[in-house]
């Protein structure tokens, strides 16, 4: 243990002897109640005593806290501020609490910190919507300090998501309010909504396009458009995926498509699963390879004007829909989830699909798999059985 930490341990009873066990630590780094390791090895303990280690002079000690974690966690509290005031050299009165001066971070520092921790790992595009949930917060928080904000600042934050106008769908209040608990979550802040706090929502059906739409949308697109959107449903690819592929992606004896990390754009896929190969259709593939001639195999397959990467796909495909007067919502994501219900129609099993659209489970799958069940013969078999009765004559 390094000099001047508390230590927090479970003192069991284990065959008639007592022993000091370290207690469990989630992966969050919060502490499990009666659990402890012994030798090595996470193990459930009825009714354990807290006990805490620490360094007093030189002397090892081991101070028994009671039985309840939260009061244990207090005295470990307590005991580190003694441990701080005496290396700063602080006088201690016996029987007086002690108060160690602490710099108190403000909310601003607090957003500036995780601006630039947002800028070493997260794409600017995913920045911009991170701060702007935060900023919505802070718009909406009276408070100076971190340490000052309470549940009510969480509670006057959701409030004004929902008096918002436009109004806000549920889902979206829910999830500007899980970005600000994370971004506390990560000062240190937590537990502060009650579970009937969190904004409620319905899960709506999974949306796709129909075969008539993605038609109409073709013919009111220009050649490049058409090969873009042909692009979208033959992969299944994210925007930010298909904005930065690039023809050495491409491998044609194997026909399929991988995406991978492009630093030259400081691109990396959004999860680790989604680094990914992707199987291509034929007809696809040969005009990829026409359209690639004899170029640098480094290049974007889809630029911008200048070069760089495309970051206008949903307007162009906007503008399209308009033409073609689609009454249909017009969004990117909609691509993939046409996609994935065409794959899972196709006999294509939800673990490999998982693969194909680099989630880390299998959730948002079961949801397509759900919808596609739906539309089913055997949902229509299911459905005209329960209406059988449907011919019995009516007694007069």
């Amino acid at each position: 243990m390094a000099r001047n930490t508390v230590g927090l341990y479970l003192s069991v009873t284990i065959e008639k002897r007592q022993k000091y066990v370290p207690i469990v630590t989630t992966g969050n780094n919060k502490y499990k109640a009666g659990w402890g390791l012994l030798n090595g090895v996470p193990t459930e303990f009825p009714n354990p005593t807290y006990v805490l280690r620490y360094s007093d002079n030189g002397r090892r000690v081991w101070e028994t806290v009671g039985k309840e974690l939260d009061a244990a966690l207090v005295a470990k509290k307590r005991r580190e501020q003694i441990q701080a005031a005496r290396k700063a050299g602080l006088e201690l009165v016996a029987g007086q609490p002690t108060i160690v001066p602490m710099q108190r971070k403000t909310l601003a520092q607090a957003v500036s910190e995780y601006r630039a921790e947002l800028t070493m790992t997260k794409a600017e595009r995913s920045i911009s919507g991170y701060l702007f949930d935060v900023n919505q917060f802070t718009a909406s928080c009276t408070k100076l300090h971190l340490d000052e904000i309470k549940r009510e600042d969480l509670l006057r934050f959701i409030q004004s998501l929902r008096n918002r106008s436009p109004r806000y769908e549920p889902r979206t209040i829910y999830n500007k309010t899980m970005a600000i608990v994370t971004f506390l979550n990560r000062n240190g802040i937590r537990k502060l909504l009650h579970k009937s706090d969190w904004p409620k929502y319905a899960e709506k059906q999974v949306e796709m396009y129909t075969d008539e739409e993605i038609t109409a949308l073709l013919a009111a697109s220009s050649a490049e458009l058409q090969l873009v959107i042909r692009f979208f449903l033959a992969t299944g690819c994210r925007e930010g995926e298909v904005m930065h592929a690039c023809y050495s992606d491409l491998n044609y004896a194997k026909r399929t498509f991988t995406v991978q990390a492009k630093p030259a754009y400081q691109w990396t896929p959004k999860t680790e699963e989604g680094t990914r190969a992707i199987p291509i259709g034929d007809g696809l593939l040969a005009e990829l390879r026409s359209r690639q001639g004899d170029g640098d195999v480094n290049r974007l397959i889809f630029p911008a004007r200048n070069g760089r990467p495309e970051g206008h796909f949903l307007r162009t495909v906007q503008d399209a829909a308009g033409r073609a007067k689609l009454t249909c919502k017009v969004e990117l994501h909609k691509f993939r989830k046409t996609y994935a219900t065409d794959q899972l129609r196709e006999g294509t099993d939800p673990p490999t699909l998982r693969k194909l659209l680099g989630h880390k489970d299998l959730t948002v799958i079961l949801n397509y798999l759900a919808t596609v069940r739906l539309d089913s013969p055997a949902a229509r078999a299911k459905a005209n059985r329960a209406d059988r009765f449907a011919t019995v004559a009516i007694s007069q």
